[in-house]
């Protein structure tokens, strides 16, 4: 029974990865993301690069539906939106 837990709870915090991902590339088509390990009582950190000037706006947008994904189904997701320079809010430059 825990396997099908364990499996259960993967499938369920891919599922909420994906949506904020899709939520950061609605406001800001360019971001980046990456997933780092968990710090402490996370289930993951999603470090979030945008073009400079959009920290705010995608940070409050996720930050919202993060708190609702924890109340909600349980799911910790740690944020660190961060401002990169060498991204555009058009298209990112190849590196």
């Amino acid at each position: 029974m825990t396997g099908n837990k364990n499996r259960k709870k993967r499938r369920q915090l891919r599922r909420c990865i994906t949506e904020l991902v899709n939520l950061a590339r609605e406001i800001v088509p360019t971001v980046e993301v990456r997933e780092l390990p968990p710090y402490e009582d996370e289930d993951v950190v999603l470090e979030i690069r945008v073009p400079e000037g959009f920290e705010e706006q995608v940070e409050e947008a996720l930050s919202e539906r993060r708190f609702e994904m924890l109340m909600n189904e349980g799911v910790f997701i740690s944020l660190q939106v961060i401002p990169d320079a060498e991204l555009t809010a058009v298209e990112r430059r190849e590196k």
